[in-house]
């Protein structure tokens, strides 16, 4: 009986052992499943959030074109003796674009600046006191550089930080060229004759 009792405690033993093979093969499975699930994960997180900011660019950046471009293209009179259709000045946190029209015979101004980490929106009666504040929120935006030499409107933006080495950290450049500005500039006029 001893033998038996052997042979058979023999083959438990051996069976035990071809048991854990699988066993580590299906936990170093199940670790990989979860290691890819996590790269997989982290992977989209970035891909969101570069789409996220590639949307906040495009946004801001065609708003403030289309703004430009229909105040440039309403430019009267009235507009060019208030400082013109566009221009820059201070308002708010920094540099802001003012974007006059004139609308039964009063001259309004369209102010796009940057508050509190957003591009707002205000308009008033031109020369009316205003507090930044009380403009719309349109897209978030950390800052906004504007100048204009001649009739060259050039604009920076710069988004929010939203992660180290993130395209948020370049800024975006705007050129546009004002042709109610150049309407405004006298002729060139040959004096040699």
């Amino acid at each position: 009986m001893e033998r038996l009792t052997t042979a058979w405690d023999t083959r438990k033993k051996e069976h035990a052992g071809h048991m854990v093979l699988p066993i580590i093969l299906l936990a170093a499975f199940v670790l990989l499943a979860i290691l890819l699930i996590l790269f997989a994960a982290k992977a989209y997180q970035g891909t969101q959030q570069t789409a996220s900011e590639d949307t906040s660019k495009r946004t801001a950046a065609a708003y403030l074109r289309e703004k430009v471009r229909q105040a440039d293209d309403a430019s009267s009179e009235a507009v060019r003796k208030a400082g013109g259709a566009v221009s820059v000045t201070s308002f708010g946190e920094g540099e802001a674009l003012a974007l006059r029209e004139e609308e039964n015979g009063k001259v309004y101004v369209t102010l796009l600046y940057v508050q509190d980490g957003y591009l707002m929106e205000l308009f008033a009666e031109d020369g009316t006191e205003v507090s930044p504040e009380v403009g719309t929120k349109v897209v978030e935006l950390e800052a906004m550089e504007a100048s204009l030499d001649n009739s060259l409107l050039h604009i920076v933006l710069t988004l929010p930080q939203m992660g180290a080495g993130t395209e948020a950290e370049k800024p975006t450049h705007i050129y546009l060229n004002l042709s109610s500005i150049l309407k405004e500039e006298e002729p060139v006029t040959n004096e040699s004759e």
